[in-house]
């Protein structure tokens, strides 16, 4: 039901529909992706590289992070929808009206794109998907579990239907009303009383309910640790019993078992399934058994709630799951079938309503519009269907979602959607999304599904090819999405194909500074994937956490890098995508000692960015200079501050990057003498899974064919306090993870889990013979150390002398009779 009159109507169709007039979308594909690609803001942005003050033009391959702006909705918000910008709640102004106008026409877009009906809810939240799973949470506990027949809702509520046509209905006494006030004043009404008290007595005795939370492997952070949180909140009364063994709970120790009305939650977390790289579907469905078996029991009188919540697309492998077909399985069981569509929904056309699969609808779905392309910018979306809002009280409470507030009582509007969204809401971002999922509705989907699998394939054939490179997740990709998450190795073992890795963070400062390639290291906020990925056991999880809260060592937290494929990428950016990692997987190594990183935030930066010198302020370009006509630059100017740009093409950024590592260490850049390796905790030292600056000048200095190894020079402090030599703890020489572990068999991968503590065990007691006995055999060459064991004069400049010498005199720090070391 619309609140303002007139909402509905349908817009004036444009008058140049992009696909064409009366043609399908598939025959203009190219030509819609060509002016979507034209109208990208920042296609041609180049950026300077610390090496020689040349620039790279960026090859973008980070949209499962966010999409990028588009020219023609950025001209849409600035021509159209600011001159007439007002508050929305009232369509008294002529701002109010045409901007309440706007965002309503913008959720009737959203409901189309995702094939929403009226018994469907479009609900913008702010912050993507995480803004839309911490609403549908209040909604959960406030609801008792979306109890359609508690006393968590008021009568009023508890009927109220809002139809197709923009009116409502009494469920209770089946009657059509044209608003929400004449549904108010109908529930006055003798019938609807007599029907109201006939219901009352027929109900059946209120028994305690429970969210049984099923919790996907691959969700994201914020599909997982809301609902972690919530359990010592609503925990099982005391006498409960979990309905699924194994499952997480809290058990209340106040609460007796015989008071009813209670609501509990429990949660479950499925495993994986290391063949596809999603949620085990059939431990699901014995999940499901289980909750059904539990509910069927006679020994409790609590209703247990399916509430399942998967994740359509993994952000860091892109491996995904049929939704129609598991929603399906979900509702078999009475369940709630719950979705994360955060990296699906710039990837596939999702279909709220399939009609191939009747039960196979969405009762929930976590949105993020900012990642599809024209989105930065767009607010958070949660589409649920509306029998599930059976919550009294709106998840917040606040201005806009209020029927009446007097002194002494308040009440809500029933609207569905406008009573969950309090406050003044992100207007701009509403709207903004409105208009991105209307551009992205007059595409064809399955050209760009096609055109993805074929990047993406394209994509990982090349990189499987370098044994360096450990791609994680499974080893059939025919069921992912263009996201590739990789790790590439330092000193690779031929035998074993272990070593260590480089440093997430340093192989995307080095595709960023000698490519323009925009990726992204890290652990993707997903956590407990990452860890499965990665092969990272219960035991090292700890071992890492503890470490990284004692020691603040940001450096050593484990991770991966990734990049993804999108549509709107040409064969010669693809080509640089790939050709850049392949580089970066044979010689990136070389580059380690010109790089230094910073041990609290785990971030790699060349010694000679100078990142002061590119930033741009907002402060500056929005001062008084700009309005007074002062000539201060813009944003804009980036690119043109640098002196040489080059050929683009994967041929010449090779040729150039190979110079580049030609000259690395000559004199200009970086040179060995110069090389910076911050001193780690000596606790961390097994830990240290990737390469160290050190490591690359022991392999290099000297020596006409360098090969990566292990700096073993035991005057080369690596550790703090002054640890090294023999006493110098030993640093293993193989990653503590292994990123290819999804490429072993399950025997091996057993057999690798089994092993890896005996062979950590025995590398400490063999390594400090092993490194005292290489240093002085004789067919060895001993490398000199870069590190001196005696303090030398620093170089101090000509303008720090007399900086110095002002401030002496000055502040008279040296007087008569005064020695100076």
């Amino acid at each position: 039901m619309l609140r303002y009159g007139n909402l509905d109507e349908q817009p004036i169709a444009p008058s140049e529909p992009l696909a064409g007039q009366g043609k399908s979308l598939s025959e203009h594909y190219d030509k819609v992706v060509d002016y979507l690609r034209g109208q990208i803001i920042g296609k041609d942005q180049r950026i300077t590289i610390p090496y020689d003050d040349s620039t790279r033009k960026i090859v973008y391959a980070d949209y499962t992070a966010s999409g990028r702006g588009l020219q023609c909705i950025e001209d849409f918000i600035t021509h159209r929808v600011l001159p007439t910008y007002g508050n929305t709640h009232s369509i008294a102004s002529a701002t109010a009206r045409q901007t309440t106008f706007y965002r309503s026409e913008a959720r009737e877009k959203v409901r189309a794109y995702f094939n929403a009906n009226h018994e469907d809810s479009v609900i913008f939240c702010g912050a993507g998907a995480t803004g839309a799973s911490s609403k549908f949470l209040e909604m959960l506990w406030k609801s008792r579990g979306f109890d359609q027949q508690g006393d968590q809702q008021d009568d009023e509520r508890k009927f109220f239907r809002e139809d197709r046509w923009g009116g409502c209905e009494c469920t209770l006494c089946d009657v059509r009303l044209k608003n929400e006030s004449v549904y108010r004043s109908h529930v006055k009404t003798v019938m609807h009383a007599e029907k109201l008290g006939k219901s009352k007595t027929t109900q059946k005795k209120r028994t305690r309910r429970r969210a049984v939370l099923v919790l996907d492997p691959v969700n994201h952070h914020s599909s997982t640790l809301p609902f972690r949180e919530i359990l010592s909140h609503f925990p099982i009364v005391k006498g409960g019993s979990p309905s699924v063994p194994g499952s997480h709970y809290k058990l209340s120790g106040t609460v007796d078992s015989s008071v009813d009305n209670v609501f509990e939650t429990e949660l479950v977390e499925l495993p994986l399934d290391h063949t596809t790289g999603t949620a085990d579907v059939n431990a699901l469905e014995e999940v499901l058994k289980e909750i059904a078996h539990f509910n069927d029991s006679t020994a409790t009188d609590t209703t247990a709630v399916p509430v399942v919540v998967l994740s359509a697309c993994s952000n860091v492998t892109g491996a995904m799951l049929d939704i129609p077909t598991l929603s399906t399985l979900v509702h078999s069981y009475n369940g709630i079938a719950c979705w994360d569509l955060a990296a699906a929904s710039s990837k596939i056309k999702v279909d709220m309503n399939p009609v191939s699969h009747p039960q196979g609808y969405i009762d929930f779905a976590f949105v993020s519009p900012h990642k599809l392309l024209g989105g930065p910018g767009s607010s958070g979306l949660l589409l649920c269907k509306k029998k599930h809002q059976t919550n009294a009280v709106p998840a917040v409470c606040g201005g806009g979602v209020v029927f009446y507030v007097s002194p002494v009582a308040h009440s809500y509007i029933q609207n569905h959607e406008e009573r969950e969204e309090a406050g003044t809401p992100d207007i701009l971002g509403c709207i903004r999304a409105g208009a991105v999922y209307h551009l992205h509705s007059m595409l064809d989907h399955d050209m760009i599904a096609k055109t993805e699998r074929r990047m993406a394939t394209q994509l990982v054939e090349r990189l499987s090819k370098c044994s360096k490179i450990h791609i994680l997740g499974p080893q059939d990709r025919s069921q992912c999405a263009g996201i590739v998450s990789f790790n590439i190795l330092y000193n690779e073992d031929l035998a074993t194909k272990r070593g260590l890795y480089l440093h997430y963070n340093f192989v995307g400062a080095v595709l960023n500074d000698v490519f323009g390639v925009q990726g992204r290291g890290g652990c993707a906020c997903a956590g407990p994937y990452a860890h499965s990925l990665l092969g990272i056991d219960n035991d090292m999880a700890v071992r890492f956490e503890s470490s990284l809260r004692t020691s603040g060592c940001e450096v050593i937290r484990p991770g991966f890098m990734r990049v993804g494929v999108h549509y709107s990428m040409t064969q010669e950016e693809l080509d640089v995508l790939a050709g850049s990692i392949l580089w970066v997987a044979e010689n990136g190594w070389k580059l380690l000692g010109a790089y230094t990183f910073s041990t609290s935030t785990g971030e790699w930066h060349h010694q000679l960015d100078r990142r002061d010198r590119t930033r741009q302020w907002l402060s500056t370009d929005l001062g008084w200079s700009r309005v007074l006509g002062q000539d201060v630059g813009s944003i804009a100017d980036l690119g043109e501050r640098s002196t040489t740009a080059c050929d683009d093409g994967i041929d010449s950024l090779i040729k150039r990057a190979d110079t580049i590592v030609g000259n690395a260490y000559s004199a200009g850049q970086v040179p060995f003498s110069a090389v910076k390796c911050p001193l780690l905790d000596p606790q961390l030292a097994d830990l240290v899974w990737f390469a160290l600056p050190t490591d690359c000048k022991w392999s290099l200095d000297g020596v006409a064919s360098p090969q990566p190894m292990l700096c073993t020079d035991p005057n080369v402090p690596l550790f703090k306090g002054g640890v090294q030599g023999e006493d110098a703890p030993a640093r293993a020489s193989e990653s503590v993870f292994n990123s290819s572990i999804w490429s072993m068999t399950e025997e091996e991968r057993k057999s690798m889990m089994k092993s890896r503590l005996s062979t950590q065990q025995e590398e400490r007691q063999s390594k400090k013979r092993e490194a005292s006995t290489e240093l002085v055999a004789p067919h060895v060459k001993l490398h000199r150390s870069g590190f001196p064991q005696v303090s030398i004069t620093p170089v101090v400049s000509k303008k720090l002398r007399l900086l110095i010498g002002t401030a002496v005199r000055d502040f008279q720090m040296i007087g008569e009779g005064d020695k100076i070391l």
